[in-house]
């Protein structure tokens, strides 16, 4: 009998939009969805934010599912994108936003603020970003970003920086060809650089419930 099966804790990362289907002995799933990040421009984009539920399920159900994408990054004079939304049934959650489309990056941690020849990071763990020369970071969630089912971080804030040597970390180094694009299936925003950008990282979904073994 079903009752008398064990049952397993499954985590699941989902990277592409779709449908999920409820595995037998499954009445529950925890969801933690993280937005597309935003692409950059002359400042960085901000991250996806990011939520975690708790969703009733049966058996046999079929859940529709989105991925958001990564916002495209702006060209000179041009408009970066922000971050798609990720959903998950009802459950959705905002993708970052553009430099472009808010006097801030805001979004899971903010991106940092346009900096021209200096370097200016951004946020991390849904805290903001750095300002630049006079222009300043976005605001983050202010709640971490952190995945409590596989302790992995998401949702960085792009940087912005330019003409630096040796850049680490998301961001920028543009001499009008290099820029730092976020991860796929991150939700990082693209740093800034100047006139140009990079794209930000698709979001991701990640599912922890039971079924039978």
């Amino acid at each position: 009998m079903d009752k008398d099966r064990p049952l397993i804790e499954i985590i699941e990362e989902l990277t592409a939009s779709g449908t999920w289907s409820v595995p037998a002995g499954c009445k529950s799933v925890e969801v933690f969805l993280v937005g597309g990040g935003a692409g950059g421009a002359y400042g960085a984009g901000g991250g996806g934010y990011t939520i975690t539920e708790k969703v009733k399920v049966d058996p046999g159900d079929s859940i529709q599912y989105t991925i958001g994408a990564g916002g495209k990054y702006g060209g000179m004079n041009g408009k970066a994108q922000n971050g798609g939304i990720s959903s998950f049934g009802n459950i959705q959650v905002s993708g970052g936003f553009s430099p472009q489309d808010s006097s801030r990056s805001n979004g899971g941690s903010g991106g940092s603020g346009g900096a021209g020849y200096t370097h200016a990071t951004g946020g991390s763990d849904g805290n903001s970003g750095n300002d630049g020369n006079s222009y300043p970071g976005g605001d983050g969630q202010g709640t971490s970003t952190r995945c409590p089912f596989n302790n992995k971080l998401y949702s960085t804030g792009g940087s912005t920086g330019r003409n630096i040597t040796n850049p680490t970390g998301n961001w920028g180094d543009n001499e009008n060809t290099k820029y730092r694009h976020g991860a796929d299936n991150t939700g990082e925003g693209g740093s800034g650089s100047g006139w140009y950008g990079g794209n930000g990282g698709s979001g991701i979904i990640i599912l922890r419930y039971k079924k039978y073994e």
